[in-house]
């Protein structure tokens, strides 16, 4: 937002009293999901949940799955004998206890937006339902329910197409990005293709803080930021280990049972598991899991020593891969498998079973305890080899060792000192400092007919009082490490240099220091300006009518100003 007046013609810089986010707050989340389907399969968004929530750092946390229309969420019903291959009936409910707030729990608030038909009012279970466009609106009146105490961050698992309209209405001070895959790698069309790009683009340009999971998903989205962490998946450590009685649907089987739990996608080789069970009928081949999104699946079912047991909710399915004889991954080689981190690898060796893999990418914590299969043949003799697993003393102790030291508590706990290190960076300006001494709070009709100028959560620093003598470019610099340009915030021609030390990579200006990823604001700002003449910030500060520039950012947890 930007006023005028005639008390001063300088940028007025806060060059005090300026302090970071108080770490001994308690943290809020506000965590957003991009699909349907939490609380059931233990996906890392889950983990990471159920353990931020453990944490004695976070206070509260309000959980956001996917928006979802009326009309698709009643297409989640299934019927008939093949429901219990699909996830839509789990989904449907677990969508409505959500909606109606029936699965909060003390720490965690969790809310699904439901939506109508924009062209006809809608309702469901008794409440009159908000159009898709509202959606920014029922998160800022679930935030305002929830009391939150303390400071308060977004995260986000791209991609979710309506994070970027949220953050646009509410501002959130600091966002936390988790790029659990790079959906672009999926079988999908090219347009499609260009909206994720889009929205992953959106999104990490956002973040002060991005994480993933694997090495191969940090290369590629490093063109947007290479300042992105890999904190692999982890395992969770089971006391009860030891108990846990064996499931009916496996208690009347006889002989070894050979099990895969997961999503029974395009990843999954079904020529392989044929060839499994075809050389073996002396071994049980159970597949757990939804077959939504590949029924091909299903034709298995005519083999005789296969069961497809359908949708195991996680805590349910964690008593089945306990007593599995061997836990095996039969995926594909593409390039979807060579840009993850196998999540059911963590949940096998965490439950104590031998695994049999096809070669698969990203496993380097693992790969030693596991048994990797090149081709059907040596699949099979992997299995018999697990089959005759040492159970001594040494191998338990080196396993709770290891566990030790990937487990959910520890990848999490590395999380949130990551995201204090940061917070600890970002400049707060403490309620006292807002209004600076003779300068004027704009009126209204100020704020309603100027639009307001948008900033991120770091601190615009532009020496423009007391700059160095200017530092003309020259010769063009080719590398990935400079941008020529002229610089819109003091005018000069301008080598940017990478500013590695700074939390989003960007570019600083070598004359006024200032950052390249401001261009744009400050295009805007001389834009309102642009018919009295004005090409820099600078000539415009020193307009005698011209009193101040600040932005305004409204935040969730109550507004602050951003002086420069």
């Amino acid at each position: 937002m930007i006023t005028s007046g005639n008390i001063g013609n300088k940028i007025v810089k806060l060059t005090s009293d300026v302090s970071s986010i108080e770490l001994s707050q308690p943290l809020n989340i506000l965590f957003f999901w991009k699909q349907n389907d939490s609380d059931i399969y233990g996906r890392r968004q889950d983990m990471v949940l159920k353990y931020l929530a453990q944490s004695d750092r976070v206070n509260k946390i309000i959980h956001f799955d996917a928006p979802i229309s009326l009309r698709k969420l009643h297409e989640q019903v299934q019927h008939g004998s093949r429901a219990k291959f699909h996830q839509g009936n789990l989904v449907f409910t677990n969508t409505v206890e959500r909606f109606l707030g029936l699965k909060d729990t003390s720490k965690i608030i969790k809310r699904t937006f439901v939506y109508g038909d924009d062209r006809i009012e809608e309702s469901f279970l008794g409440r009159n339902l908000q159009k898709k466009s509202d959606y920014p609106d029922f998160v800022r009146q679930v935030i305002a329910e929830s009391d939150l105490e303390g400071q308060t961050i977004a995260w986000v698992c791209p991609v979710c197409f309506e994070f970027p309209d949220v953050l646009e209405e509410l501002n959130f001070e600091f966002v936390v990005a988790d790029l659990i895959d790079d959906q672009r790698k999926w079988d999908i069309k090219p347009s499609y293709a260009a909206q994720l790009t889009k929205n992953y683009q959106q999104i990490i340009e956002q973040a002060n803080v991005i994480f993933t999971n694997c090495e191969p998903v940090r290369n590629a989205f490093s063109d947007l930021n290479s300042d992105i962490t890999v904190i692999p998946n982890g395992a969770e450590v089971f006391e009860d280990e030891n108990i846990c009685s064996k499931p009916a649907e496996l208690a009347a089987l006889t002989g070894p049972i050979i099990g895969y739990v997961g999503n029974l996608s395009d990843r999954i080789d079904i020529d392989l598991l044929k060839f499994l069970a075809n050389s073996r009928k002396d071994w049980n081949l159970v597949i757990i899991g939804s077959a939504h999104g590949n029924s091909k699946i299903l034709e298995l079912e005519k083999l005789d020593n296969v069961y497809l047991l359908g949708v195991k909710i996680y805590d349910d399915a964690l008593s089945f891969i306990r007593n599995f004889d061997v836990a095996i991954i039969p995926h594909v080689d593409n390039q979807l498998t060579r840009s993850m981190n196998p999540l059911k690898l963590y949940v096998y060796y965490s439950a104590g079973v031998p695994i049999v893999s096809s070669p698969i990418s990203n496993i380097g914590e693992l790969y030693d305890n596991i048994y990797v299969a090149a081709n059907p043949q040596e699949f099979i003799n992997g299995i018999e080899v697990a089959l005759k697993r040492d159970r001594s003393s040494d191998k338990i102790q080196k396993r709770e060792k290891l566990l030790e030291q990937i487990n959910w508590r520890s990848r999490v706990k590395n999380m949130i000192s990551i995201i204090d290190r940061r917070l600890s960076d970002v400049p707060i300006i403490p309620k006292k400092q807002l209004k600076l001494r003779g300068v004027s709070e704009p009126t209204l009709s100020e704020s309603k007919s100027i639009t307001p100028v948008k900033q991120s959560v770091h601190s615009m620093k532009t020496a423009i009082e007391n700059k160095p003598s200017p530092s003309k470019a020259t010769t063009p610099i080719n590398s990935d490490n400079s941008y020529q340009g002229i610089c819109d915030v003091c005018g000069e021609a301008q080598i940017f240099i990478k500013n590695h030390s700074s939390l989003r990579e960007g570019y600083q200006c070598k004359n006024c220091k200032s950052s390249l990823r401001y261009r744009g604001q400050a295009e805007a700002i001389l834009k309102y300006f642009s018919k009295r003449g004005y090409s820099t910030l600078e000539a415009l500060s020193q307009n005698p009518e011209f009193q101040q520039l600040y932005i305004y950012e409204p935040g969730i947890i109550g507004p602050f100003r951003k002086y420069f």
